[in-house]
């Protein structure tokens, strides 16, 4: 099993981000991909998270795990607050 948490952080840019997971594509399993977050224009997946970040599934053993193997996301910046402290 493998996760991998992203977060990017790109002030003043507006862009687009393709993944595509080629790791053992016959392999069944938890295939899963979650996009979330301000400034998202369009993603190809949402912001729910099914497995809590791959530490808790669901309890129904006949419902079927998620297959997620490509994804893209398109954002533009927003401004940043800085609070002192």
């Amino acid at each position: 099993m493998a996760r991998v948490v992203s977060i990017l952080r790109i002030e003043g840019v507006t862009g687009q981000l393709e993944f595509e997971d080629k790791n053992f594509p016959e392999r069944a399993g938890w295939k899963e991909i979650v996009i979330g977050g301000s400034g998202i224009l369009k993603a190809s997946q949402g912001d729910v998270d099914r497995s809590k970040a791959l530490t808790e599934y669901p309890a129904d053993p006949t419902a079927a795990p998620p297959q997620d193997l490509r994804a893209s996301v398109e954002w533009q910046t927003v401004p940043v607050s800085m609070t002192s402290g």
